[in-house]
């Protein structure tokens, strides 16, 4: 087989795929791969039929080839990663995009792939970073802003939720998944709005007042073993809420608004008037914007806890 009739039985191959016919696709590049076991434009193709064909290890097997064939190239690497998360297999993915990420350290696809990898095991903090390095590769990857506020919603941080989902919007108008999140995300932060009782704690006012007297003379019923236990569940889903909420404004603190502060203050001292100083001022101002949000997510959280814990005192006090 000439080098002549390869090229040609690939474009064949790739022409048959792009009719949909994705078995003969898959029998060609088969054919080709049998008389030049080392011909990456064969095994990545295969790799992408077997894709499409759902037969995903088979997929994954000829991406680790051709990585092994381009040890410089994180590209098959961060195929392979996606599709290890598309079987489940989210530990798989950490290990094989993380490799590719050391061949490729500017590709937004891989940290993309890293983020959905982190949040299938609840990594959340280590999804938000690879998400975050996505968005400031691409800041125009409207799914890692949807990703990225699915992440805070599924840790109840409605605000930082609904900033994501509108940005999603921003650079892809009409994203539906976009949408959804930030409609849920506004119901359920007015959920909690409503839920707030005047000094801040999460409580069903009514039934608290119900639960508090036990007759009409106004002595304070005791908690019960059960309530305590709730208490207590409550006061730790408070404090893991704070820890993250505090872990957050730190990692933005560091990894974003003092390189923003950093860059403005260059500028300046340099005498810049010109677009980059005009740039870096917008920015600073909307990174001052974030971390005003994030302070005030964290003294929210605070404010429940300290709430939560005044209460349970008050409702642990007989009065008689």
């Amino acid at each position: 087989m000439s080098d002549a009739s390869l090229d040609e039985l690939l474009d064949q191959a790739k022409t048959l795929a792009e009719q949909r016919d994705f078995q003969g696709a898959a029998r060609l590049y088969q054919a080709v791969i049998a008389q030049h076991p080392s011909s990456t434009p064969a095994l990545d193709g295969l790799g992408t039929v077997y894709f499409v064909l759902q037969d995903y290890q088979q997929a994954v097997n000829c991406f680790l080839e051709v990585a092994a064939l381009k040890p410089t190239d994180g590209k098959p690497l961060f195929n392979a990663g996606a599709i290890y998360n598309r079987m489940g297999e989210h530990a798989k993915a950490v290990d094989v995009i993380r490799k590719g990420l050391v061949r490729d350290k500017r590709c937004a696809e891989g940290y993309y792939n890293l983020g959905i990898a982190h949040r299938k095991q609840s990594q959340w903090q280590m999804a938000i970073s690879a998400y975050r390095e996505a968005i400031r590769l691409d800041p125009t990857f409207a799914e890692a802003f949807q990703n990225l506020g699915n992440v805070y919603l599924e840790m109840t941080n409605y605000p930082l939720a609904i900033q994501n989902f509108k940005k999603a919007l921003e650079v892809k108008p009409g994203f539906a998944k976009a949408i959804a999140g930030l409609q849920k995300a506004e119901g359920l932060s007015q959920q909690l709005k409503n839920q707030i009782s005047p000094f801040g704690r999460l409580v069903d006012q009514k039934a608290a007042l119900q639960q508090n007297t036990s007759d009409s003379s106004g002595v304070m019923r005791q908690m019960t073993g059960i309530e305590r236990q709730h208490d207590r569940q409550a006061s730790r889903e408070l404090a893991r809420q704070i820890e993250a909420a505090t872990h957050e404004l730190l990692e933005y603190t560091r990894n974003e608004f003092l390189p923003l502060f950093n860059t403005l203050h260059h500028l300046v001292a340099e005498g810049d008037t010109g677009l980059a100083l005009h740039r870096a001022s917008q920015q600073y101002r909307d990174a001052v914007n974030r971390l005003a949000e994030y302070r005030r997510l964290q003294r929210r959280k605070l404010l429940e806890l300290q709430a939560h814990e005044e209460l349970v005192q008050m409702q642990s006090v007989s009065v008689g």
